[in-house]
């Protein structure tokens, strides 16, 4: 067998013997190990609501003039709350600011969603990952980590009942709602007291804004901090006020104005867009009088770019920093160095069409802060062209540290360089990525039929010591696209979103390119609980947690599978490993479906084997630690 790395473009696949992935679902405190119990309230009706409306017609006429506006209305006008991961959208270059249509009509909403939401030329035939989920409509594409974000068994929840009021102190009904929690977003709405919920996964800081329904009086408020597991629970009071209005000039080098520059303004972490500068280098912004304003920027292609910062935003570090000012004009003066430019290129010296790749942080002397420009959401995210050439002509010229270039496409692997502008500059640089291929198959559940909106999980075991994971969501029709490298062995499994029904995982081999992986079909099935009991301890490192393992077959030992000859030494074989999280007294408890596994002490630890077949609970024999 030639793998990629070899030059080989073919694709073949064996199906492998069926085991099974595995899913948390008791959580314990990532520092304790305390219990936590589950706090979320029945959220079921909602959800079958919000699956109701993804699958009924709609016609709106949209008042607002860009998808926020868009987004906001329909959760009003549907009651139903709409949750949006951020990194799904700027994943697919989709801004909340970008223009709306007039006109919201179709079948069903999920087609609807997918008009509004699609993507530019650069991703076209891509849907949106529309699902029901935690009493909401979710958009999520699940693509962030080892374990289902959307769903997460391992990831906390703010739980929030607000309320929002005018300024004198009565509710205001029917006031549209955004929640904003990097990198998610929920819209709801009020009822006839003012009061809404919102669930959204809990990754940081929380802030809420409200506006009333004709849209001329808007609130903000902080609502805290929370991250890892457990439901943080919150009862904020949000007063609508007048906008505040700011006014930001921005000019040259030469400190002339600088008409038709982009300028943001991040308050809470949030992007908020000014209008394109005038003539007179002038851009105006309308914003909530109590929002907390932390840096402004204005970038222009071939001019250059600016920003002032008061404090580190999107993160706690910055709370304790005073707010950024702009009762006076923001005066940004654009500045450039010489033009960077990469090439990124694949296993195959082809170049990679339409690669994202973005500088991540600048840092300006002086300042209260660094500049994370992921938080502008993508909009200034750039793609290679057909050549795999992309140009960067706006890096400003105060930048002296290295800044690093990163970017994470669908069909290539992440894209990496760190380096001062100035070496980069120097030469053209060069990328190097690897080519993926896309796998697919459909999800059933335990009746048979297609069973909509469910995770899907792979995780690879590399011929040559890599390994690679990648998640998505099976469609309202059970179906399913994964990209992934070839030259591996993956375990594909399906789990619902509550963890209760895990698929047995199909092991297959994806050698090549050319023949597709495309039947990979999963079946739902109650899951098995597995449990034990570890030696208390007062306190568990994370670097001392136990870890349980499914593995799949060593590829070594398969006489049909050729592995080329790198001289494996350890077993080739594709593995999941979870971490557990244990109770002070080291209870555990997972669920889990048929499969070979292994209970490991520690992470790099051998664990002892056994093996699952049809029970419905079963105590593993710990291992010492």
């Amino acid at each position: 067998m030639r793998t990629a790395a070899q030059g080989s473009h073919r694709v073949r696949a064996w199906s492998l013997r069926p085991v099974i992935m595995l899913a948390l679902v008791v959580v314990a405190s990532p520092c304790r190990g305390e219990l936590v119990p589950p706090a979320l309230p029945d959220l079921s009706a909602a959800t079958r609501a919000a699956q109701q409306a993804i699958d009924s017609p709609i016609d709106l006429q949209l008042k607002g003039p860009d998808l926020d506006a868009a987004l906001r209305q329909l959760s009003r006008e549907s009651s139903v709350s709409i949750r949006i991961d951020l990194g799904t959208l700027m994943a697919r270059k989709v801004i909340l600011s970008d223009p709306a249509p007039a006109r919201l009509k179709a079948e069903t909403l999920r087609a609807a969603l997918q008009e509004l939401l699609a993507p530019p030329t650069a991703m076209a035939g891509r849907p949106a990952p529309v699902s029901s989920h935690e009493g909401a409509i979710q958009i999520d594409g699940f693509r962030w980590g080892p374990s289902p974000r959307g769903g997460s068994f391992e990831q906390g929840r703010w739980l929030v009942n607000g309320q929002v009021l005018d300024e004198a102190g009565k509710p205001v009904p029917r006031a549209a709602v955004r929640l904003y929690c990097w990198a998610w977003v929920m819209f709801t709405s009020t009822d006839e007291a003012g009061r809404f919920t919102a669930t959204l996964p809990a990754n940081g800081k929380l802030e809420v804004e409200a506006w009333d329904e004709d849209g001329g009086r808007r609130g903000w408020i902080h609502v805290g901090h929370g991250l890892g597991i457990g439901v943080h629970q919150k009862a904020p009071k949000i007063t609508l006020k007048p906008v505040r209005r700011a006014t930001v000039h921005v000019t040259g080098a030469d400190q002339q104005p600088v008409p038709g520059a982009r300028v943001v303004l991040i308050g809470g972490g949030f992007p908020y867009d000014g209008s394109m500068t005038s003539a007179a280098g002038e851009s105006l912004l309308e914003i909530p009088a109590d929002l907390e304003v932390e840096a402004v920027i204005a970038w222009k292609h071939g001019a250059g770019l600016d920003y002032v910062g008061s404090r580190e935003f999107g993160s706690t570090r910055g709370n304790a920093q005073p707010v950024l000012a702009t009762d006076q004009p923001v005066r940004l003066q654009l500045s450039k160095q010489a033009p960077v430019q990469f090439r990124i290129l694949d296993q195959f010296d082809r170049p990679a069409e339409l690669s994202p790749l973005n500088p991540w942080v600048l840092n300006k002397e002086g300042q209260g802060g660094s500049f994370n420009l992921t938080h502008l959401h993508a909009r200034e995210m750039q793609f290679t062209d057909q050549e795999g050439f992309v140009t960067f002509d706006w890096l400003p010229a105060w930048q002296k540290d290295k800044v690093n270039f990163s970017g994470w496409g669908r069909q290539y692997s992440f894209a990496d360089a760190e380096l001062t502008v100035q070496e980069a500059s120097s030469k053209l640089q060069t990328i190097r990525v690897e080519r993926k291929t896309i796998v697919r198959g459909r999800v059933f559940d335990i009746e048979g039929q297609p069973a909509r909106d469910v995770f899907v999980i792979s995780r690879g075991g590399g011929f040559n010591k890599k390994s690679d994971y990648c998640n998505g969501v099976a469609d309202h029709e059970g179906r399913f696209e994964l990209a992934v490298p070839v030259g591996q062995a993956y375990l594909f499994v399906a789990l619902s979103r509550n963890g209760k029904q895990v698929s047995a995982a199909e092991e297959r081999v994806i050698e090549s390119f050319e023949v597709p992986a495309n039947d990979i079909d999963l079946y739902l099935r109650p899951a098995i609980r597995v449990f034990g009991k570890f030696p208390p301890r007062a306190e568990w490192l994370e670097k001392e947690k136990p870890v349980l393992r499914l593995v799949g077959d060593d590829l070594n030992a398969r006489r049909d599978v050729n592995l080329p000859g790198d001289g494996s030494i350890t077993p080739v074989r594709a593995v999941d490993e979870i971490q557990l999280d244990l109770k002070p007294d080291g209870a555990f408890s997972v669920l889990v479906g048929p499969g070979r596994y292994e209970l490991a002490p520690t992470k790099d630890a051998p664990g002892i084997p056994f093996e699952l077949i049809e029970q419905t609970e079963y105590e593993v024999p710990v291992p010492p630690l």
